[in-house]
């Protein structure tokens, strides 16, 4: 039979080898309209008549792994991206399979392009290998004695294949298009003086005085140290980003814990602000906090709720170094793994202080004002889990009486006014490591 006529703009690197797909139509050597195209990002591809060879417009809109956004006909993204294709779709695909989606995620609004097969081994970063449909050109007659026959009839065109087009009534043609634009600036949505990189937004060291607006809804973590911004600075719609883990407000002109917390927020750097106090409506927005960093701050004994913990049972972190505590804090969370209370104004520990603190490990209490007479002799001796405790700077004369012995491995008492120690003072402490 009559070879099927071709138009192949064939590369030296797409030669068909036994066993390979073919190499794709290039439209005689010029990519198909719409833009994106092979390698990575997003492409757009819109509806057109044309020949068979030349994919119906379509554009391979992403890469290995990359989201793919197609308007019309489209093949989408290779090797599992995931694909959001509104119009005539083939789907996102990689080797064998069929349907709208080929080894990777696939949304469709419209028409489908029914199933097929990628042959295994095709070209990696070009669209699916394209179909021939079969030879249907004449078999040519065998030789005669008589005079020869005309040659045979080209062969025929290919077909064009029909534009899927939206049922009547449905929305106007554009509408996909603007819809899938409005998708793709949403995700990359980013304030104009801050950065953006995946779900982390700086917006740090740019003397902002307030938070500012077009915050990405999927922000994880957001960098805002190093600014000048108020309490006034922190608005409702801070609160309302639902994906929110880590925030960065560390350095700025803060004097109450900010109003409006993330009800996902893992982790709060307040440092080096003029925060006074801590009350429980504020800390109560954020009921999954595990870290408060409220180091080099203004907090007074005075100043904290007594119920300020009740609703953050997960905390496992509390620093409160270099503020102007005068005791230990009250109605501190069960969960806490560590507390920092070091060079504060704490001159007293009374007896119940720790309790209720099974899960502590780690204690600082360097440069206060501690003395051995101010603190009850069973003060760390419910600490059961304790394995670093830290007296630096303070007024000791002796080691405290009943240290925890089960499992403390580092204790310090550096810079104090010791004299003595007790006989079996520190008896008994098998696992101790370090003493200073």
């Amino acid at each position: 039979p009559a070879p099927v006529a071709t138009a192949w703009h064939e590369d030296p690197q797409d030669r068909e080898e036994p066993g390979k797909a073919p190499p794709p139509a290039h439209l005689d050597g010029r990519d198909p309209p719409g833009f994106g195209g092979r390698g990575g990002g997003f492409g757009v591809s819109l509806p057109w008549m044309g020949d068979l060879r030349k994919y119906w417009g379509v554009t391979y809109d992403g890469g290995r792994g990359v989201p793919a956004f197609s308007v019309g006909s489209g093949w989408g993204s290779w090797e599992g991206g995931p694909a959001l294709h509104l119009g005539s779709v083939w789907g996102s695909w990689s080797h064998f399979n069929g349907g709208c989606s080929w080894g990777g995620s696939c949304l469709t609004l419209g028409a489908r392009l029914g199933r097929g097969l990628i042959p295994q081994g095709g070209a990696q970063g070009h669209s699916p290998p394209h179909h021939h449909p079969p030879d249907t050109s004449p078999t040519p007659l065998p030789q005669a004695t008589h005079p020869p026959m005309a040659p045979p009839p080209p062969p025929p065109a290919l077909p064009v294949p029909p534009v899927a087009r939206a049922p009547r009534g449905g929305p106007p043609r554009l509408l996909p298009a603007v819809i899938t634009l409005l998708s793709v600036a949403a995700v990359g949505a980013c304030p104009a003086v801050c950065r953006c990189s995946g779900g982390r937004v700086y917006c740090n060291d740019r003397g902002l005085t307030a938070v500012p607006e077009g915050l990405p809804p999927g922000a994880t973590t957001l960098f805002l140290q190093n600014n000048r911004i108020g309490d006034a600075g922190i608005p409702a719609r801070l609160g309302r980003l639902p994906a929110l883990r880590v925030l960065y407000l560390y350095a700025n002109a803060l004097e109450q814990l900010p109003a409006h917390l993330p009800p996902a927020l893992r982790e709060l750097h307040l440092q080096e602000n003029n925060v006074r106090g801590l009350c429980r409506r504020a800390l109560a927005r954020a009921p999954l906090l595990e870290r408060l960093h409220l180091d080099d701050n203004s907090v007074s004994a005075a100043g904290i709720e007594e119920d300020a913990f009740a609703e953050n049972r997960r905390l496992r972190l509390l620093f409160l170094s270099r503020n102007h505590l005068s005791s230990v804090p009250a109605g501190l969370p069960p969960a806490l793994e560590e507390l920092r209370l070091d060079d504060n104004r704490i001159h007293t520990i009374p007896l119940r202080a720790f309790e209720g603190l099974p899960a502590l490990r780690r204690l600082v209490l360097d440069g206060n004002l501690l003395a051995n007479q101010r603190m009850a002799d069973d003060t760390f001796s419910r600490l059961g889990n304790l394995s670093e405790l830290s007296l630096g700077r303070n007024a000791l004369a002796a080691p405290p009486a009943n240290l925890p012995r089960a499992r403390l491995r580092r204790l310090s008492l550096a810079a104090n006014a010791i004299s003595h120690v007790p006989a079996g003072a520190l008896a008994r402490m098998r696992a101790l490591e370090r003493l200073d």
